[in-house]
Order: structure tokens, then sequence, then C-alpha cells
């Protein structure tokens, strides 16, 4: 496998995680994070199956128990994108991206705590702007194009994954200070660069 060729776009109906789709109330005053002071308290959540109201907050669909085995070759993946799980041995560096990267490399970065902003290739352009802005002066977050994704804009962490249907939802500004270094990340204070890629 060529660990920094294109994405790659699987489907599987398979899943051996356990998955619990949580209700996240990601105000913006009070996610924690790892750079936030000492006791912030984290989301409340609350287990549901449901879909929100109208104009309610979409679900953060978490999953516990996820692999972290280094593994060559392309994973079969059930969520697009991934948020965990088996992943290829070499991180994807942080940064802004403009060609879409591979699966098993950003996900090794989530496990060093990354946050992996997604969003549509036919997004327009100030739309993208503004996500790729989001990166600016973060130490643990990737953007990149993903295609055939479900939402305009998909936040993914390891575990945890929200979606968006606009780049100016102050929900990404709460993912993103929540989950970028959060209490979720497998290898808490590992590095997002000495990778691969090449961010613009």
């Amino acid at each position: 496998m060529n660990p920094s060729g294109p994405h790659r776009h699987r489907r599987s109906s398979q899943w051996a995680p356990i998955a619990i789709l949580a209700s996240l109330a990601l105000a913006a005053t009070g996610c924690g994070g790892a750079d936030d002071e000492a006791g912030a308290s984290p989301p409340s959540s609350e287990s549901t199956g449901s879909q929100p109201a109208s104009g309610e907050q979409p679900p953060v669909s978490t999953v516990v128990g996820l692999s972290q085995n280094h593994v060559d070759g392309t994973v079969d993946y059930p969520q697009h994108p991934p948020f965990g799980g088996d992943h290829n041995a070499k991180w994807q560096n942080c940064g802004v991206y403009r060609e879409p990267i591979g699966d098993e490399n950003a996900v090794h970065s989530l496990e060093h705590g990354a946050v992996w902003i997604t969003y549509q290739p036919d997004l327009d352009a100030s739309s993208i702007a503004a996500l790729e802005a989001v990166a600016d002066g973060q130490t643990h977050v990737l953007v990149s194009p993903y295609p055939d994704l479900e939402r305009p804009v998909m936040l993914s962490a390891w575990g945890a994954q929200q979606g968006f249907d606009s780049a100016d939802d102050p929900g990404i500004a709460d993912f993103i200070r929540y989950f970028q270094q959060g209490p979720q990340t497998p290898e808490l204070g590992a590095p997002c660069i000495g990778g691969i890629g090449t961010p613009v």
C-alpha cells in the first residue's frame, strides 16, 4: 500500500465494536479541552438512538472498544469517514489538504488526539476557506475534502463524530475545543507532525 495515496471509499455492514449514539450538549462555554482551565466540564451525555428535533444540534456518534492495531493495506471501516480502529503505522501530518487523504493515516492522527474536518468536495469556496481557517494555530487539526460525504461538513475525533450542514455552525468550534487532545485520546501528547503528507 502507498500510505500517501488517495482516499479509497469503502462500505461495510459489519460493525465489531459497541456503538453508542450519544447526544452531547456542546455549549460554547461548557466544553473542556486539553488547553482549557482545570475544572472545565465535558459535555453532558444522554444515551439515545433517536434523531434530534428540528433546530437542535445533531447527535455525536460515539464508539467504545475501538482496536488500535497497526496494519498494512486498506481497512474496511464501517463509517465514512472513519473515526477510529486499526490504522496505518504512519500518521497524517496535521494541517490543511486540498486533496483527499488516506483513511488509515488519518485514523492514526485521531489516535494522537487530532480532530479531522472533512467536507464535501463541491462545497463552496468561502465555506472551504472558513474550515481551513479553523486549522490556523492548531496543533492537532486535519482538514481535507472527502468524496461522497453524507453531510456538507463532518468532524471526527477518536471514537466521536458529528455532522454539520454549514461551515459556520458554532458547534464546529465546540467540537474542536472538547475533542482536540481531549479525554478520549488514546495516545494523549503524541505529535501530529513527523508523519506523512505535506499540508498547504
